[in-house]
């Protein structure tokens, strides 16, 4: 074990993964007897990502470079051999990312991912067992939107002191990165993903309970279009609801909290429009079949949205990502309506392209802390961040740097 390096980064030729090398340059000043490396199929494109991060960077030379595919089982295994903890960057996950879990588990080291694809994440949990008999952790979804949202309703139970029942959660993009119809902006791993999400789930919503307990009073979901913070909000189909969910089911002996997520726009046209697309897709793949085309031709399905290569670094830039969390509960005795409200911020800072930059902040410190807190992390199994973390101080480590969670208001309802 002493000669193992402790990270590997798979997929760091990727979009994703050249955020993630830059930020673990960055942070590992910090932590120099963290020993990392980073993998992929292509020497060409991994020694093209290191010369990217040499701009920023004194030296790079020590970070080593290893040729692994995520259709070849063999070269994952002899990968995972070298070291103590994996990070997959590499998507689509359904298509990409379970070989590396098996491999990962096989070889006895930890595995975690950026994954936020509904798919994926149902499909891991059959890995449960069989990380546990190796003593290992696989954690989902370490990325900026699933992550802060599980640990954000984490936070928010920590310092509501009292009973939590139910938070809603916005999240907010600037006016300025959503003018008009903007080109290139998606990815194609990503659009092949969302597609994968919209044919397996249900055509709006997720479930309304939270494991087999009727609460009350129940979280029920907000009107399609509803306005709230000044600004106009859709509810959001996204996986967060379901990794929350799965860290309040985990922890038996405690009250669930319910959750909602919402997505909020700046005009009542964005957002109507926004729930109307968004709907007229699901209905075009579930009714008519379509996903053959619009994985085959994303450009044209998508009205340009979908780009081959990289997204426009123009827009990116101007993206920013923030969370408004509404906690409602009792802090007093769990008796009526709730009547104590808490709003929690959970935003990145400093940063041009946010969701990348934000979302490889979140995996570094969850490898991190996996390394320098294990004995406060359960012993192995498929978990979520929440359930993984919630006694760390992976919530500190990102408050110190360029991820904040802040309490903004303390209400009486």
């Amino acid at each position: 074990m002493g000669d193992k390096l402790d990270i590997i980064i798979f997929g760091a030729s990727g979009y994703t993964g050249r955020f993630v090398i830059a930020e673990m340059i960055r942070i590992c000043r910090n932590y120099p007897d963290i020993r990392w490396a980073i993998a992929g199929r292509s020497k060409q494109k991994l020694e093209a990502a290191l010369l990217v991060a040499k701009d920023k960077a004194e030296d790079v030379s020590r970070i080593q470079i290893i040729i692994a595919d995520a259709e070849d089982e063999e070269s994952l295994k002899a990968m995972c051999r070298c070291c103590k903890l994996v990070m997959n960057c590499s998507g689509p996950f359904m298509c990409y990312g379970e070989a590396l879990v098996k491999a990962a588990i096989e070889c006895k080291i930890h595995y975690i991912d950026v994954c936020s694809e509904f798919t994926f994440l149902e499909t891991i949990k059959k890995y449960d067992a069989a990380a546990c008999d190796s003593g290992v952790l696989v954690i989902n979804a370490c990325g900026l939107g699933c992550l802060t949202a599980d640990l954000g309703v984490l936070f928010l139970q920590q310092q509501f002191q009292g009973t939590l029942n139910s938070v809603e959660a916005y999240l907010t993009t600037q006016p300025e990165a959503i003018r008009g119809l903007p080109k290139n902006v998606i990815r194609n791993s990503t659009w092949e993903a969302l597609i994968f999400d919209a044919m397996a789930k249900p055509f709006w919503g997720s479930s309304k309970k939270v494991g087999d307990l009727k609460l009350e009073p129940e979280l029920k979901t907000r009107i399609f279009v509803h306005k709230r913070f000044n600004r106009w909000c859709v509810p959001f189909p996204g996986s967060e609801e379901i990794v929350v969910q799965r860290t309040q089911n985990y922890f038996k002996h405690s009250r669930p909290v319910q959750f909602k997520r919402y997505h909020s726009l700046p005009s009542l046209i964005t957002s109507l429009a926004s729930f109307i697309g968004g709907f007229f897709i699901l209905f075009l793949l579930k009714v008519f079949c379509l996903s053959s085309f619009f994985l085959k031709y994303p450009r044209i399905a998508s009205l340009g949205l979908v780009t081959y290569g990289d997204p426009d670094e123009k827009i990116m830039e101007r993206l920013r990502f923030d969370y408004l969390m509404v906690g409602v509960g009792w802090r007093g005795d769990v008796k009526g309506a709730p009547r104590d409200e808490m709003i929690v911020e959970v935003y990145p800072i400093g940063k041009r392209n946010a969701p990348y930059e934000g979302t490889a902040i979140a995996v570094i410190y969850s490898a991190l802390t996996i390394l320098t807190e294990r004995e406060k992390i359960p012993k192995c199994g498929v978990l979520t961040p929440g359930a993984a973390f919630r006694n760390t101080s992976i919530i500190d480590k990102l408050n110190n740097d360029n991820l904040k969670f802040e309490i903004k208001a303390t209400n009486k309802i």
